[in-house]
């Protein structure tokens, strides 16, 4: 049996793709990563399995999160769902944001890929380092 909450995501899947791409690029990735998130908190479910977004694109607009901004949560957050798929580039990068910013990933109530984090997170230490 499905879980109800997946299928009340629909909604603001169709909405976060319209809208994102609507406005297009960079900035449509990122809002679709923002919406997905703000929509996590909000209802509390775990993953992207089953659910109407893009794992893809929202490793994307994470990156671009974490090349914009300063919001380490939400940082946090895409590094944890980059583990999760898998997406060792994506998850690197935003590693990278968040060693650059003099943090490292902030608690996270969701399942991620604990050994990818650490490796990432290692290697933009000692990028940092090495500079």
């Amino acid at each position: 049996m499905r879980d109800s909450t997946f299928d009340s995501t629909k909604p603001q899947a169709d909405f976060a793709k319209r809208a994102a791409d609507h406005l297009g690029g960079e900035e449509g990735d990122m809002l679709y990563a923002r919406i997905y998130y703000r929509n996590f908190i909000s209802i509390s479910f775990d993953g992207t399995d089953g659910q109407p977004f893009s794992p893809e694109r929202l490793a994307k607009g994470f990156v671009v999160l974490a090349e914009k901004t300063e919001d380490t949560e939400a940082m946090s957050f895409g590094l944890a769902h980059a583990s999760r798929i898998g997406d060792e580039t994506s998850a690197q990068a935003i590693a990278n944001r968040l060693v650059e910013l003099g943090t490292t990933m902030g608690p996270i109530f969701e399942s991620y890929d604990e050994k990818l984090v650490n490796k990432v997170l290692d290697q933009a230490e000692q990028n940092a380092a090495a500079q």
